[in-house]
């Protein structure tokens, strides 16, 4: 894409609760996600300390990451 304007900026310990809420509607329709949590109310009130729990470290350690055109969360993957 050129003359995107594009950026990947590091996410800081205070954005881990909206990329963890960006997750959770993400995967609100994932197979696995929803055999966890087959009930949609159990998802919503769960699925968010799964995603802190799994993804947590990632904050602590530097090895997450978000972008301006898509959130993400790189769940304890180190750069290379």
């Amino acid at each position: 894409m050129t003359g995107s304007n594009k950026r990947v900026a590091a996410a800081q310990p205070a954005d881990m609760e909206p990329l963890v809420s960006v997750m959770v509607l993400a995967f609100a329709a994932d197979p696995v996600a929803r055999w966890m949590y087959s009930d949609p109310q159990r998802y919503l009130a769960h699925f968010g300390r799964f995603i802190r729990v799994f993804a947590g470290k990632a904050f602590s350690t530097g090895t997450h990451g978000s972008s301006t055109a898509i959130s993400e969360v790189r769940c304890g993957f180190r750069r290379v």
